[in-house]
């Protein structure tokens, strides 16, 4: 039996699989950059996608220092480290999103309230003025 420090299981030579899943994010990140250039979506809120996509791609094309990494960090294997690297991205994606939503809801309703507070003074301004009262007494 081996020890686990001559246990090389991050060799490149394991398989095409990696360049398959680079080939796909690069597809994925060639579609999101599309979508940027027609305004789909803003550049500010693919940014940290994009980067997520560069970095779980670049795991794929050097697996030899991801392998390295992820020994260094203590993964047993490259798999955990691979999946704890995309969970990791995916939350701080995720809460990116919520942040977002929330500025999104939060500039909602003050627009709202400044809206409806035009449209009394418009109406307010466009109503005849009711004519005062002749023989109204007047108030001390």
């Amino acid at each position: 039996m081996q020890s686990p420090e001559a246990e090389e299981y991050w060799r490149l030579s394991d398989g095409v699989g990696n360049w398959v899943f680079a080939a796909v994010c690069l597809l994925i990140a060639l579609v999101l950059m599309r979508l940027v250039l027609r305004e789909r979506i803003t550049l500010q809120g693919s940014m940290s996608y994009l980067l997520f996509l560069v970095v779980l791609g670049s795991m794929a094309v050097f697996p030899d220092a991801t392998g390295w990494v992820a020994h260094a960090l203590g993964f047993s294997t490259l798999a955990n480290f691979f999946f704890c690297t995309a969970i990791a991205a995916l939350s701080i994606l995720h809460l990116r999103a919520l942040i977002t939503l929330s500025r999104v809801q939060l500039r909602t309703i003050a627009l709202t309230q400044e809206l409806a507070i035009l449209a009394e003074k418009v109406e307010r301004a466009s109503s005849p003025a009711p004519p005062p009262a002749e023989n109204a007494p007047e108030r001390p």
